[in-house]
Formats: C-alpha cells, sequence, structure tokens
C-alpha cells in the first residue's frame, strides 16, 4: 500500500489489516497537521501577537475553534476504530475450525471438522540457504487462501500468546479457557509469528509458521 508516510508496517493480507494500515497512516496525517497548527500558532505569538493584539481583550473566536477542534479530530478518529473493531468481531462464515493448543516448548495444531488430525510443531535445529533462523518448525498449520477458519486458542500448561501480527492476530492462550479469533488471508504465502507472552526462560524460541496456499492444492 503506497503511503506518503513510512510506517514500516506488515503489508495487509486480509481486511482487517487493510483498515488497520490506513487508520495509521490516518493518524499520522492528523498528528502532523497538529504539529504544523501548534508550530505555526507559537511562531505567531513569539513574533506577531504583541503587535497586532494590543487592544484585543479577548479572544472568544479563537477560544471556541480552540475548544471544537479536538472534539472535531476525535469523532474522525472515533468512526474508522469503530468500523475496525466491529469487523473484527464478524465471523465471515467460517468453513473449518483449527485448534490451537500451546504447550511448554510447542505448538498443537487440531483439525476437528471431517477427521482428527493433529500435528505438534517444534522448532528446527537446522536450516537451509534462505530460511528464516528461529522461525522454522518441523510441521505447520496449512490453510487455504480466500478462506476464513475459526480459530480456538488454548493452553495446556501457563499463560501464552498466540500472535501472528502479518494476519493481524495476537490472542493469549490460557488454561482451562478457549479464546477464539478468525484466521484468515487474501494472498497466499508464508506467515511467521511467535510467542509475544513473556511466559518463562526461551520462551521466544517457540515460533508459528503458517501456510496459505490456494484451495486447489491445499
Amino acid at each position: 500500500m503506497s503511503s506518503l508516510i513510512i510506517t514500516n508496517l506488515f503489508n495487509p493480507v486480509n481486511i482487517i489489516g487493510i483498515n488497520i494500515v490506513s487508520f495509521i497512516e490516518l493518524l499520522n496525517y492528523i498528528l502532523l497537521l497538529i504539529f504544523f497548527v501548534v508550530f505555526v500558532n507559537l511562531f505567531y505569538i513569539l513574533f506577531f501577537i504583541n503587535k497586532v493584539c494590543k487592544n484585543i481583550k479577548s479572544f472568544h473566536f479563537i477560544e471556541m475553534w480552540w475548544s471544537l477542534l479536538p472534539v472535531l479530530i476525535l469523532i474522525i478518529i472515533t468512526l474508522p476504530s469503530f468500523k475496525i473493531l466491529y469487523i473484527s468481531e464478524l465471523d465471515y462464515l467460517p468453513i473449518g475450525t483449527v485448534k490451537v493448543i500451546r504447550n511448554q516448548w510447542y505448538w498443537t495444531y487440531e483439525y476437528n471438522d471431517f477427521n482428527t488430525t493433529q500435528l505438534d510443531s517444534f522448532i528446527r535445529t537446522h536450516y537451509i540457504p534462505y530460511e528464516f533462523r528461529l522461525l522454522e518448525t518441523d510441521n505447520y498449520l496449512s490453510l487455504a487462501c480466500l478462506t476464513s477458519y475459526r480459530c480456538l486458542v488454548t493452553s495446556s500448561d501457563v499463560i501464552h500468546r498466540f500472535s501472528l501480527p502479518s494476519i493481524n492476530i495476537k490472542i493469549d492462550s490460557n488454561p482451562n479457557l478457549i479464546n477464539r479469533a478468525l484466521l484468515y488471508s487474501l494472498v497466499p504465502g508464508l506467515f511467521y509469528g511467535e510467542c509475544s507472552e513473556i511466559c518463562g526462560i526461551n520462551h521466544r524460541i517457540i515460533p508459528i509458521k503458517i501456510e496459505v496456499c490456494l484451495p486447489r492444492i491445499l
């Protein structure tokens, strides 16, 4: 997504990500506008206000706009943020359910819609060229592109966090509790994540790898 402001964000791969990136760019433009207005006012006060406003006793017009402008800015920020909250809670008619279980040193993925399939995902200790160190796993989750899945996240020991920034998912995995998230992508590819909760020593070396491919080759 092209923008005049560099945000260093992931390229969005679903509707929620597109709206989040657009919202962050809107906030950056608002911050630049506020900085420009404040700078111009400070410059005017320092160099011109004593010459122009000697006989003026009140600034009703300025006081009115100084109160209304923050309200208008808050309204502009609130509307797209409510939209993002609304679309992030939609289910988009998921065709399948994936259960994610966090263990002490690995992730477990379960497909339970047709035949119960379970696979454990451990970090790989050997790498080939052009692979990401500490992010590759021996097994990974395979999903279909342009298809939404209901993701149920839980834990078998302590509190962890299932974090996939490129797919806009960051959800806690708590023991004896199931949290729900929507997992879908508009483009195929490999997506990586990690446990972003400080759950113990070397918690960062439990990576997440998801492959999103076209439905005909899944």
